[in-house]
C-alpha cells in the first residue's frame, strides 16, 4: 500500500497555485493551524448533560431549557422536547 503524503502546505505543490501566498511561506501557521484544529477537536469531548431530551437523547439548545418544568428545546431536532434527569436513580420492579 503507498504511504499518503499531505501536500497541503507544501511549497513545493502549492506555492505555484498562488505564489503570493504568506500562510505557505512560514512553517509558523502550518503550526498554529494544527493547534488550533486540536483545540477544538478537544472542545466538549468530555461534557455530559445532566438532562437529556426524550426525542433524541441530546442536550438542550442553548438556554432554552426550564429547570422547573424539565422541557425545553431539543439541541439536536430543534424540537420541543420533555427533558429526562441523568442523575435520578430508576426504580426496577421485578
Amino acid at each position: 500500500m503507498a504511504k499518503i503524503i499531505d501536500t497541503t502546505w507544501s511549497i513545493k505543490h502549492e506555492g505555484k497555485l498562488n505564489p503570493n501566498n504568506v500562510i505557505l511561506t512560514d512553517n509558523k501557521y502550518k503550526e498554529l493551524v494544527s493547534k488550533l484544529k486540536e483545540v477544538d477537536n478537544s472542545l466538549g469531548a468530555d461534557y455530559e448533560p445532566d438532562y437529556v431530551s426524550d426525542c433524541c437523547t441530546h442536550s438542550a439548545f442553548g438556554n432554552s431549557f426550564i429547570e422547573e418544568e424539565l422541557t425545553g428545546i431539543c439541541g439536536k431536532c430543534f424540537d420541543g422536547a420533555n427533558f429526562s434527569d441523568l442523575n435520578e436513580e430508576e426504580i426496577v420492579c421485578q
